[in-house]
C-alpha cells in the first residue's frame, strides 16, 4: 500500500546553467532511501516528456511517474530536466556542452538531494537508456564514491551508434527506410553513421539526404562521438557497487538482450547484480504491443511493478 507523497519543484545550477528538478518524498516519517534519476538522450524535461517533433516518442512521463511511485513507497526521490535547461551565463557555460558535462549534473543533483535529506539510509542513481551510460561512467571512474546502488533502467549494452544500426535496421522494408515520407537506402543511413563516429568529411551522396546523423551540427556530432565511445558493457563492469538491471521484453529502442549482455559483464564483480525483467513493457515501461515501435502515452502511467520491484531491491540491501 502506497503513503501520501510531497512533490517540490527546484533548480539547481552548474557551469553557467538553470536545470529544472523536482523532488518527491513520503509526506509522512523519514525516507528510506534517496535516489537520483539520470534521464535518457534527447530533450526531455523534467517529466521525463518530449517535444511534439516525430522524431521524439511524445509524452511518456517516465521520470514522474517513478519518481512519485517511489515516493509513495517511501523513498526520496530528485528527477531533473534537460530539454528545459536555461544557460543563464553564457561564459561559464561555455565548453560545457558536451557528454562530458552529463556525469556532472549527476553529482551535482546527488549533492542537492544530500542537502535536502542529510540521514538517508542510502543513496542510488537510476539511469534510463543513455542515462545507464551516464550513470555507470559515473561509478566506475570513482566521480560519486557515496553511492551506494545503481539502478540500469533499460540500459544498452552495445555503444550508441552499433545500437542505432541495431535499432534502425529492424525498421528497412527491402533495404529501404522512410522518414516522414522521405525514402533513404539502409546503406546509406549506415554510411552516414559511420561518417560521424569516424569524423570524416561528408561525401556527395549524403550531402542531397535531409535525414542523418551526418546533418546535425558540429556540436551535436562530437556529443554523439564521445557518447559513443563509452562501452557500457565495459563501464558497469567496473561499478563497485551493487546493480539493478531493469528491462521490458517488448523494447523497441534498447532490445532485451541488452540486459543479459550488462548482466554477463558483471559476472566476476564481487558485488551484488540481480535483474528484473518486463516481457510485456516497452522502453518507457509501458504495456506495448509485439511490433508496436511506442505505445500510446497520453493514457498510461509507468507500470507499478518496476518502481516496486526497485524498492523492494533496495530495500533488501
Amino acid at each position: 500500500m502506497t503513503q501520501p507523497l510531497s512533490e517540490e519543484r527546484l533548480t539547481f545550477d552548474l557551469h553557467g546553467r538553470r536545470i529544472q528538478a523536482a523532488l518527491t518524498r513520503p509526506e509522512a516519517g523519514p525516507a528510506k532511501w534517496g535516489t537520483v534519476i539520470i534521464p535518457g538522450s534527447g530533450p526531455n524535461d523534467v517529466d521525463g516528456n518530449y517535444p511534439p517533433d516525430p522524431m521524439w516518442p511524445g509524452r511518456p512521463h517516465t521520470y514522474m511517474d517513478l519518481g512519485r511511485q517511489l515516493a509513495g513507497l517511501g523513498h526520496a526521490v530528485l528527477r531533473y530536466g534537460r530539454g528545459d535547461a536555461v544557460v543563464v551565463d553564457e561564459g561559464a557555460y561555455s565548453g560545457h556542452a558536451n557528454f562530458a558535462e552529463r556525469p556532472l549534473v549527476v553529482a551535482e543533483a546527488m549533492r542537492v538531494l544530500r542537502e535536502k535529506f542529510p540521514g538517508l539510509k542510502g543513496i542510488a542513481v537510476a539511469g534510463h537508456s543513455e542515462g545507464s551510460v551516464v550513470g555507470s561512467l559515473l561509478l566506475a571512474r570513482g566521480m560519486a564514491p557515496d553511492v551506494n546502488a545503481f539502478i540500469s533502467l533499460s540500459g544498452p549494452a552495445l555503444r550508441f551508434f552499433d545500437l542505432m544500426l541495431r535499432q534502425v535496421a529492424t525498421w528497412a522494408k527491402d533495404g529501404m527506410l522512410e522518414f516522414g515520407g522521405f525514402k533513404v537506402p539502409f546503406a546509406l543511413y549506415e554510411k552516414s553513421v559511420l561518417v560521424v563516429r569516424r569524423n570524416e568529411p561528408v561525401p556527395d551522396e549524403l550531402r542531397a539526404i535531409p535525414f542523418g546523423f551526418h546533418q546535425m551540427p558540429a556540436d551535436g556530432r562530437q556529443y554523439l562521438r564521445d557518447y559513443d565511445a563509452c562501452d557500457n558493457s565495459v563501464l558497469i563492469a567496473e561499478v563497485r557497487c551493487p546493480v539493478l538491471i531493469v528491462q521490458g521484453g517488448l523494447d523497441g529502442s534498447v532490445f532485451p538482450e541488452n540486459a543479459d549482455r550488462l548482466a554477463e559483464a558483471r559476472r566476476t564483480n564481487p558485488a551484488r547484480t540481480d535483474s528484473s525483467f518486463f516481457p510485456d513493457l516497452d522502453h518507457f515501461y509501458k504495456k506495448a504491443k509485439p511490433g508496436e515501435r511506442f505505445a500510446r502515452y497520453d493514457d498510461q502511467d509507468v507500470d507499478e511493478r518496476i518502481s516496486r520491484a526497485i524498492s523492494a531491491w533496495l530495500e533488501a540491501l
